[in-house]
């Protein structure tokens, strides 16, 4: 069997983002495949910040960015599910002409640990499907 790879998506714009896609094919009795994307990125601040600007959507600024960029689509946060570390996001996005507007769920969590090695914190964010 063929491993498979991540390919770069080329991109006009300089970001600073890299972009990658792969294909993954499931033989769960029929030949499916499933695509794959992640992306990759420098950012120029503490790992602290970073995370506290993923897990908090909810705030005025975001909200009317969110506005502005997909109309008046749902979006809404609940923190702090059943007393944990977690947020369940609901976030409509508006996608051109031709393709349905999307309600994204998503389930995040997140947790502070010691790297055994350094010594240096390390922050770990997880997330799946809501749906």
């Amino acid at each position: 069997r063929k491993k498979q790879r991540w390919r770069g998506i080329y991109s006009k714009k300089l970001s600073g983002v890299r972009k990658f896609k792969m294909y993954k094919r499931k033989d769960n009795g029929r030949e499916e495949t499933i695509p794959w994307g992640m992306c990759t990125a420098r950012v120029d601040t503490s790992a602290k910040s970073l995370l506290a600007y993923i897990a908090l959507i909810d705030t005025n600024e975001r909200y009317r960015s969110h506005i502005k960029n997909n109309g008046p689509l749902p979006r809404k946060a609940h923190y702090n599910v059943m007393g944990s570390r977690s947020c369940i996001y609901h976030i409509g996005t508006k996608f051109p002409a031709g393709i349905d507007n999307r309600i994204f769920q998503v389930w995040s969590v997140w947790d502070k640990r010691k790297d055994q090695l350094t010594g240096n914190d390390l922050y770990v964010l997880a997330f799946t499907s809501a749906d």
